[in-house]
């Protein structure tokens, strides 16, 4: 029993997020999602549940708790309280893996609906996978992709850029180039003048390889 106190105490000597704050954000989620609240997080005690989020909120600050609040709006489902910590962490500056799936799906329609690099690329990448199975088997490895796409552009200090429409004149431009030059390639070497094939033919006599 001993162990057990010794544990807790260290505990709480690490977990420093006011227990106050996290009783409030849990107020807002449950108000915000109801009855979805109720199944993703009524089956844990109350008090444990607040400990629990309060180890999880841990180290974050006033405008990230903010921002978390202010992504969870836009989420279908209430979240897990380490899925709350994602949504307070989340970067702004790039499109989610949720958003990025739907700006894709509507891409793919309509090719001149806006979209990212990333989302265009990730899209590419699981596009066999949507053409035989459908949306359904392809959502999970779209959003798998994106993370892991979303986080090797991040290391690489990268910032989202809109996908931009290659000029079509220019293409034609540089293809019609392209036919030419294979043209000029393809084309049959001039034939040698007569006097000078004379000439290379008397050479070849008399160095004894024509016979």
């Amino acid at each position: 029993m001993f162990e057990v106190q010794q544990y807790q105490q260290a505990l709480e000597q690490t977990v420093t997020f006011p227990i106050e704050v996290a009783q409030q954000i849990l107020g807002v989620i449950e108000a915000v999602f109801g009855a979805d609240f109720e199944r993703v997080h009524g089956a844990t005690d109350i008090e444990i549940l607040i400990e629990t989020f309060r180890v999880v909120l841990d180290g974050l600050t006033p405008a990230q708790l903010a921002n978390g609040i202010k992504n969870m709006r836009s989420e279908k489902w209430c979240p897990t309280l380490s899925e709350f910590r994602r949504l307070c962490l989340q970067d702004d500056s790039w499109w989610t893996a949720e958003m990025a799936w739907a700006m894709a799906l509507n891409w793919k329609k309509d090719n001149t609906k806006p979209i990212t690099n990333l989302t265009r690329k990730t899209l590419f990448e699981v596009s066999e996978i949507l053409t035989t199975q459908g949306q359904k088997a392809a959502y999970k490895p779209f959003i798998e992709t994106y993370e892991f796409n979303l986080r090797e552009a991040k290391k690489q200090n990268r910032t989202q850029l809109m996908w931009v429409r290659p000029d079509r004149t220019n293409s034609e431009e540089k293809q019609k180039e392209f036919e030419e030059k294979q043209k000029e390639r393809s084309r049959t070497v001039s034939p040698m003048p007569a006097n000078l094939a004379a000439q290379v033919e008397l050479i070849y006599k008399r160095a004894g390889k024509v016979s």
